[in-house]
């Protein structure tokens, strides 16, 4: 287990360097991870990009591999889901890669979300179209 959480920030604040693709944004909202043989955990979503999220959750049992997100947007009911692949386990959460997202209404609220949160909307458009 990685128990340096948060390494890329880490780099960032030494270095002054970002070298993430795409932009990052950070808006807490809560989401439920499913793990093949867990039970459902429940957490807070720490950061979501196009190609990837971290989610802060109870990490015990958990290991490297496929897993599925639902980003809860509000009390009605709307979520985005997420297909992806657990690419590091921490002390904090989860780091996730993007596999896939359900459904054409999800993908639209993802892009939405980014947008939203995003201090840079023409950068965030402009990664749409990458």
């Amino acid at each position: 287990m990685d128990t340096n959480s948060h390494s890329h920030e880490a780099h960032v604040r030494a270095t002054g360097e970002e070298q993430r693709r795409h932009t990052r944004v950070v808006p807490k909202l809560p989401v439920t991870v499913q793990v093949a043989g867990l039970p459902l955990r429940r957490g807070i979503l720490h950061d979501v990009s196009y190609t990837g999220l971290f989610v802060h959750v109870d990490t015990l049992g958990i290991v490297e591999g496929e897993c599925d997100v639902e980003i809860l947007l509000d009390g009605e009911g709307r979520s985005i889901a997420i297909h992806g692949e657990i690419i590091r386990v921490t002390v904090d959460g989860l780091a996730i890669r993007k596999e896939s997202v359900q459904r054409t209404e999800g993908f639209r609220d993802l892009v939405n979300l980014i947008a939203y949160n995003s201090p840079d909307v023409a950068r965030v458009e402009r990664e749409i179209h990458q």
